[in-house]
C-alpha cells in the first residue's frame, strides 16, 4: 500500500484505537502488521527530524545544540532546541517536503469482509488501509 508519510502520522493514533477494538482474528493480524509498518515509517521519520534539529540549532560554546525550557506556567515541561527564524523556516519546509513523501507499507489492505459482525464505523477505520 502506498500513502504519503504525513497521512501515516496522521493516521497513527486511529490504527491504535482500532487494534483495541474486538475485531476477527484476520482483521487483527493485517491491522497488526500494518501498523508494525508505519512504526517503521514514524521512527525513520522522528529519527532524521531530531537529526535535522540538532543540526539547525545554535549551538554552545562546546558546539553542542542549544536547549531551552519549556514552560507550563512556572512549570517545566520539557526542552526545545533554540533555532534562528530564519534556519526554522527553512527546516519546517524541509520536514514539509518530507512530509509528503510516498512511502510503501508493506502490509496485506484491509477489507469490508475482514471485520466480519464487528461494530466498527467507517470513520473509525483510515480509507487508505482498506
Amino acid at each position: 500500500m502506498k500513502t504519503t508519510l504525513e497521512t501515516v502520522l496522521i493516521t497513527d493514533g486511529a490504527v491504535g484505537a482500532l487494534m483495541k477494538r474486538e475485531i476477527p482474528a484476520v482483521a487483527a493480524f493485517k491491522l497488526r502488521k500494518i501498523a508494525n509498518a508505519m512504526v517503521t515509517e514514524i521512527k525513520a521519520y522522528n529519527e532524521t527530524r531530531e537529526e535535522k534539529l540538532k543540526i539547525a540549532a545554535d549551538k554552545d560554546e562546546n558546539g553542542e545544540p542549544k536547549l531551552e525550557a519549556v514552560m507550563d506556567g512556572e512549570k517545566e515541561v520539557g526542552k526545545k532546541y533554540v533555532i534562528e527564524p530564519e534556519k526554522l523556516k527553512e527546516l519546517d519546509k524541509e520536514l514539509g517536503e518530507l512530509l509528503k513523501k510516498e512511502v510503501e507499507i508493506n502490509a496485506e489492505a484491509l477489507t469490508v469482509e475482514d471485520f466480519g459482525d464487528a461494530k466498527i464505523t467507517a470513520h473509525e477505520i483510515p480509507d487508505w488501509i482498506i
